[in-house]
């Protein structure tokens, strides 16, 4: 839900027919006049730098993963995982919705962009202090070892200043300036994968003790998430003529604007890392480095559908405000969005399932044979992980986001239950078998808000249709790894996971399950890909 930040700003922005077949010749805004060329160009190329930002942020993530996992003891990389994951839960907490909502306000008061900044920014800095303060706190009191304590402290104080850089983003998304925050985001990334790096030759040729080696590693990627801080706060002046004033005036207003979305996404998050935190809790850091391992490459691999999802979003959105009086329409959109959104994870969950031990070979550098397990039964929550994030727009175009608390109120219930009883007994595949059932539940749940208002479901055809295309994939892997790949590595896994895109997008598009309407609503989000899409018709 975090994901929708910028892109719930862009709705009435936005324009693509993706209900019924090809585009109009001009666009529904263009038009009403509501938006000019100029203005559809710079938000197509704001949500292509945000996706082009994310997906490279995530890639030097899983590289530095990759780095860690061969430096680092199991013990350490899993401290090192409670360490992040329990910040990462704090970030959220301390963030409480309140950029979500400042950055609708200052939209929709151009002219008060500083006013709402001041304040946003003063708020956060003030809920930051305690909320931060209690969490290093908390983490003393809990049977965490030194390590775990003092890893989360030097995590904590990052994670305050990235808490600071995301109030900052008021001003670049209301004005449709992502690019400086972009740069920001993946100059974290790419600094902390430089320093890594370094740490990591370093050490191959000095060697070095264990503790010291764990805290600069912690140290340096913590560190790097000042520069979102930083990068941001220089490109403010730009923006900004004059300077900012800290006020209390609207804080209540905010807050009270800002609670019941945070409570869904602080709600969301719990549901998404308590299984890391009482993973460490219940059993050892060694078994949280190897789900951690695991559950890297499936956040890898839902960023992918979260860029799929915010780009289709605010067409979604617009469709919705546009289309009140034809429901048909605006069904019919979101089956074509939900079918594309299973003929994406089905690929990538069967495919993770047949590759698990070659992936794992990349990212844990041969240490984490066991996590292949773990890996495989993960990627099954990927489809359900893949349909909700999309139920879950599909909720808020229909303004019923308040049900989200309650399905994550559910969600979180049976988690945690699930988990209280799997990992003292199964470990960390009790807990990945407790996240396969959690996520299947949430999605049902989902469905079932999502169709209150009117039917949404997807169109039928679509399962034996990436069914085929599946089992095509899954006979070619299978072949290649039995007779001219049978040993997995690097080269070989990245050999099979071309192989099997290929055969998997070959069929698929010959058994109609390729959406070329989707392709031109996503394409008009990324500038490139509306240019091939036109060249294609034209030829």
């Amino acid at each position: 839900m975090a994901e929708t930040a910028e892109t719930r700003e862009q709705t009435e922005l936005e324009t693509a027919d993706i209900s019924n077949g090809p585009p109009a010749a001009a666009s529904s805004a263009r038009h009403s006049g509501v938006l000019g060329d100029g203005a559809t160009k710079r938000i197509a190329w704001n949500s292509l730098i945000l996706s082009v930002g994310r997906l490279l942020s995530y890639a030097s993530g899983l590289i530095t993963t990759a780095l860690l996992t061969r430096m680092l003891t199991q013990g350490a990389y899993g401290a090192y995982t409670t360490a992040f994951t329990y910040m990462g839960i704090v970030y959220v907490v301390a963030d409480a919705g309140i950029t979500l909502i400042g950055v609708r306000e200052a939209a929709r008061e151009p002219d008060k962009l500083r006013e709402w900044l001041s304040t946003t920014l003063s708020l956060k800095l003030a809920l930051a202090l305690l909320v931060y303060g209690v969490a290093v706190a908390a983490i003393f009191a809990l049977p965490y070892a030194t390590d775990v304590r003092a890893a989360t402290a030097i995590v904590g104080v990052a994670f305050f200043f990235l808490t600071l850089a995301g109030g900052l983003d008021i001003a670049y998304q209301s004005r449709l300036a992502m690019r400086i925050p972009a740069t920001a985001d993946v100059s974290v990334k790419l600094v902390a994968l430089a320093g890594v790096a370094a740490l990591f030759v370093y050490q191959l040729r000095r060697p070095v003790d264990a503790a010291p080696l764990f805290y600069l590693a912690v140290g340096i990627t913590a560190g790097a998430n000042l520069l979102a801080f930083v990068v941001r706060w220089a490109g403010l002046r730009r923006l900004l003529r004059a300077p900012l004033a800290f006020t209390t005036r609207d804080w209540r207003r905010l807050l009270a604007l800002a609670l019941p979305m945070g409570a869904a996404t602080i709600l969301g998050q719990i549901h998404y890392k308590a299984d890391v935190i009482l993973l460490g809790l219940l059993r050892s850091q060694a078994d949280v480095a190897v789900y951690g391992v695991a559950y890297k490459v499936i956040d890898f691999m839902l960023v992918f559908c979260a860029v799929f999802a915010g780009m289709v979003y605010p067409v979604l959105a617009r469709r919705a405000e546009e289309e009140r009086e034809d429901r048909a329409r605006l069904r019919a959109a979101l089956t074509r969005v939900l079918n594309t959104t299973i003929a994406l994870a089905a690929p990538a969950a069967v495919g993770t399932i047949l590759l698990a031990p070659g992936i794992l070979l990349i990212v844990g550098g041969g240490r984490y044979e066991s996590a292949a397990t773990v890996l495989q039964l993960l990627a099954i929550s990927v489809i359900f992980s893949f349909v909700n994030m999309i139920y879950t727009y599909v909720i808020i175009v229909q303004n019923r986001q308040a049900a989200l608390i309650w399905v994550s109120v559910i969600n979180i219930t049976a988690n945690v239950a699930l988990n209280l009883y799997a990992i003292p007994r199964f470990s960390y595949v009790g807990s990945a078998t407790a996240t396969d059932i959690t996520e299947c539940l949430g999605m049902l749940l989902e469905l079932v808000v999502a169709n209150r208002l009117y039917r949404v479901l997807p169109s039928w055809r679509i399962v034996p249709q990436a069914g085929a295309a599946c089992l095509a994939m899954a006979a070619a892997l299978l072949a290649l790894q039995a007779w001219a790949l049978p040993h997995p590595g690097i080269i070989a896994t990245a050999v099979l996971v071309f192989v099997g895109a290929a055969i998997y997008g070959l069929v698929i598009f010959a058994v109609g399950g390729v959406d070329a309407g989707i392709l031109r609503a996503v394409g008009q989000r990324a500038p490139a890909l509306e240019r091939l899409l036109a060249w294609r018709a034209a030829r």
